[in-house]
C-alpha cells in the first residue's frame, strides 16, 4: 500500500512539473508571439520609411536633374556671352555695339595696341603702349560683364612722379555694357570741373597703373577685385543719369583689358 502511495505521490508530481514547464512554455511562446507582433509592427513602419526614403530619393534625383540642366542653360549662356564679347572686340565690324564708338571719337579704324590676354597686365607693359600716342581708347572688360573705359585725344607723357594728369579737353569715359547688358554712354567732364584738366594719370610710382578722374583706376592683378569706380561719378560727368554706373559694385574684378589707338 505504501508503494502504490508512493508511485501516485511520484506521478502526481511528474503532473504537475509537466504542467509548470508547459505554463513556462506557453508564457514563453506568448512573449514569442508579442516580440513577433512587435518586429513585424516595426517591419511595416521601416517599409513605410523604405518607401518614403525612395520617394524622397526620387524627388531628390528630379531636384539633382533639374540642378544639373539648369547649370547646362547657365554654362551655355555664359559660354554665348564670350562669344559676344570676343565678337564686341573686333572694332571694325559695324556688326558690333562698339561700332558706336566710331560715331563718340570720330576715328574710322582702331588699331590694338595692348591685349591682356596676350601681353602681360603690369605698369610697365600696359604704359609702354600709352605714352606718346594720341587718340587713345581704354577699354575694361569685368568678370561680371561690363565693359566702359575711355578715350584720350591728347599723347600722355610724365612729367614727374606727382604731376603726371595729362589736361585734354577733349578726353571722355564711355559705358558699352553693365552686368551682361547693353549700357551705352558716352559722358564728357563738366565745364568749370577742377579735374577737367586733369583727365587720365599713368602712375609709375604706384600700383594704380591707369586711373581715370573721378571716373574709375585699375591696379593688378586680372581676376583680383583690384579695379574701382567713384560712387560721385555723375557729378562731375554731363548728361550722367544719378544712379548711372559702370559696374554694379564700386569695386570690380577685370578679366580683359585692351587699348587701341583710333584713326
Amino acid at each position: 500500500m505504501d508503494e502504490e502511495n508512493k508511485i501516485l505521490e511520484s506521478e502526481g508530481t511528474w503532473e504537475e512539473s509537466k504542467e509548470i514547464e508547459e505554463e513556462k512554455i506557453m508564457i514563453k511562446i506568448k512573449s514569442i508571439n508579442k516580440q513577433i507582433v512587435r518586429m513585424k509592427e516595426r517591419i511595416e513602419i521601416l517599409n513605410r520609411r523604405e518607401k518614403e526614403l525612395k520617394e524622397e530619393l526620387g524627388n531628390v534625383n528630379n531636384e539633382i536633374d533639374a540642378v544639373k540642366e539648369e547649370k547646362r542653360e547657365i554654362e551655355m549662356i555664359e559660354e554665348n556671352k564670350k562669344k559676344q564679347m570676343k565678337e564686341i572686340v573686333k572694332m571694325n565690324s559695324n556688326k558690333t555695339p562698339l561700332f558706336s564708338i566710331k560715331s563718340w571719337t570720330n576715328c574710322e579704324t582702331f588699331e590694338m595696341l595692348y591685349d591682356s590676354d596676350t601681353m602681360g597686365f603690369n605698369q610697365r607693359t600696359f604704359q609702354s603702349t600709352v605714352y606718346g600716342r594720341k587718340n587713345i581708347l581704354g577699354m575694361v572688360i569685368t568678370k561680371n560683364n561690363d565693359i566702359f573705359g575711355s578715350f584720350h585725344t591728347v599723347p600722355i607723357k610724365i612729367i614727374s612722379s606727382d604731376m603726371n594728369w595729362t589736361n585734354d579737353n577733349d578726353f571722355f569715359v564711355y559705358s558699352i555694357m553693365k552686368d551682361g547688358y547693353q549700357n551705352y554712354g558716352c559722358y564728357q567732364k563738366k565745364e568749370g570741373v577742377y579735374c577737367k584738366l586733369r583727365s587720365i594719370r599713368m602712375v609709375f610710382d604706384d600700383e594704380t597703373f591707369y586711373r581715370v578722374n573721378n571716373a574709375f583706376y585699375l591696379r593688378p592683378y586680372l581676376y583680383e577685385k583690384k579695379g574701382k569706380t567713384w560712387d560721385d561719378f555723375n557729378k562731375d560727368y554731363d548728361d550722367v543719369d544719378k544712379n548711372m554706373s559702370f559696374t554694379t559694385t564700386l569695386g570690380f574684378t577685370p578679366i580683359r583689358v585692351l587699348v587701341y589707338q583710333c584713326f
